[in-house]
């Protein structure tokens, strides 16, 4: 309180129990006053409280907005419901747990024939098959106790009919309040208001099974583009190009040094991932497997990641064991008879632009790697041309008809044509392909040995032939020139 008299103003006040005072000469007060008064003319000063008012009411109201917002939110948002925030989190770490799976199994270091990539491909799926069911038989386990314990609550908190005790269990909870018998048989005969109270129970179970729907999709979708992408980046991570020899098998044991030469240089260190077998079939090379063979094993690999999905896995939106809790019986009459869609994996797919640009470019790439093997060829065309040549080379023929100058540049050609053929590369890495020209080199080899074998075979009847032709035209010379001269 103040007390005012002629001296000043003294101001008491008590804090804390402990009573205190200031006193203030009349003038300093006056001139104080006045001051105060001067500042409060001042526009900010002078507006502050209705600003302040202002202000309260306004923070009153957006704190009133927010209280009513965050009551909305916690009522509809699933994660934190009490009852679906916890399923909902043990979803999510399933699918967490899920999302390192890989739909493939390619190891760098191992080059498949197409017989055993087919058959690791069959034996991964076999194990990726059982941890999808694994994983979805999970999540429908942890569904099936959120929405029977949705119902649990209500009945507990709407009361189970005439006098009826509650559930004392999620399984009883789910039988009595989906599947109740028709009044006339006993059933539980619901009001319109808890009949209206289960509509809204059950509308919250079909969100619920949405959610649970689209983070299961999320998870597939995710496990398809994560395999594509890795086994696009082993296509693509492998440098084109070839190595040859000691240095094709040195890339297997990881060499890091460059080979090659133009536009066939490049690092090794990058293991093959398939074997080809190259070999010489109807006048021309070919390979085991085919181009078609492989390409048609990679497709198939690709449309698998689909198709082990869509078997192992689905939608607990329109699995029949969730009906009971999406379309009820409520006083003998199913409620909401339509059946309920769930989300397509197929579909998803097909319509999706990013698997189907990843698709296109697994294949692009791997079209591109067997085009080296093309290319590589090419390097084994003129020992091809080679082989067709002395296939239609009869030594028998033309060594009657050869000088000796002739014999010696023959044998030194075929001589030189099996050296050639001994110097063939039996292995050479080209791209993410381990070419395997064993089996050509074998059918090669053979020929100009064969061409050798038949010109030294034919030599001592040659040589027998030209002596007697020889001997034959000296007798014939020695009996002219020992006879008489019949004329001069």
């Amino acid at each position: 309180y103040y007390t005012i008299s002629v001296a000043g103003v003294m101001r008491c006040k008590r804090v804390k129990g402990v009573e205190t005072s200031d006193f203030t000469p009349l003038a300093q007060w006056e001139a104080e006053r006045a001051q105060f008064r001067a500042l409060m003319q001042i526009p900010f000063f002078k507006r502050y409280p209705a600003w302040k008012a202002h202000r309260g009411w306004r923070r009153g109201i957006v704190r009133k907005n927010r209280s009513a917002c965050r009551g909305a939110i916690e009522a509809r948002l699933l994660p934190l419901d009490p009852v679906f925030g916890p399923p909902l989190g043990r979803v999510r770490r399933l699918c967490v747990e899920a999302s390192s799976l890989r739909l493939h199994r390619i190891e760098r270091g191992e080059a498949y024939g197409l017989a055993s990539f087919l058959a690791a491909q069959a034996e991964h799926r076999e194990g990726a098959c059982e941890r999808l069911e694994g994983f979805f038989e999970a999540v429908r386990q942890a569904a099936a106790a959120a929405c029977a314990s949705a119902l649990v609550r209500f009945e507990e908190s709407s009361g189970s009919g005439e006098g009826d005790a509650a559930p004392s269990s999620p399984s009883m909870a789910g039988a009595r309040a989906s599947e109740p018998a028709p009044a006339a048989d006993g059933g539980v005969k619901r009001s319109f208001l808890q009949q209206a109270q289960l509509r809204a129970v059950c509308e919250r179970i079909r969100a619920f099974l949405r959610l649970v729907d689209s983070m299961i999709l999320a998870t597939a979708h995710g496990l398809i583009m994560s395999s594509l992408s890795e086994l696009r980046a082993l296509f693509e991570d492998t440098p084109k190009g070839h190595l040859s020899g000691a240095a094709a098998e040195a890339s297997g044991a990881g060499a890091a040094e460059t080979v090659g030469g133009g536009e066939g240089k490049r690092p090794s260190g990058l293991a093959p991932l398939f074997e080809v077998g190259i070999y010489f079939d109807t006048d021309d090379i070919a390979f085991e497997p085919s181009r078609a063979e492989l390409a048609r094993a990679i497709d198939t690999t690709m449309i698998d990641y689909v198709s082990m999905l869509k078997t192992r896995i689905g939608s607990v939106l329109a699995d029949a064991a969730f009906h009971k809790y999406t379309a009820p019986v409520i006083n003998g009459r199913r409620d909401n008879p339509e059946p309920v869609e769930g989300l397509d994996i197929v579909a998803l797919v097909e319509e999706n632009e990013e698997h189907n640009a990843v698709v296109k470019a697994v294949r692009a790439s791997f079209e591109g790697h067997f085009d080296e093997v093309l290319a590589y060829c090419e390097l084994l065309q003129p020992h091809r041309a080679t082989y067709l040549a002395n296939r239609a080379v009869d030594t028998r023929v033309v060594a009657d008809t050869l000088t000796l100058d002739e014999w010696r540049e023959l044998l030194e050609r075929f001589e030189g044509q099996r050296r050639a053929f001994e110097a063939i590369e039996t292995h050479a890495t080209v791209g993410i392909f381990a070419g395997n020209a064993s089996r050509l080199k074998e059918i090669f080899l053979p020929s100009p040995q064969r061409c050798l074998d038949e010109l030294h075979a034919a030599l001592p009847d040659l040589a027998a032939r030209r002596t007697a032709a020889l001997l034959e035209e000296t007798g014939h010379a020695t009996s002219v020139l020992s006879g008489q001269p019949e004329g001069v």
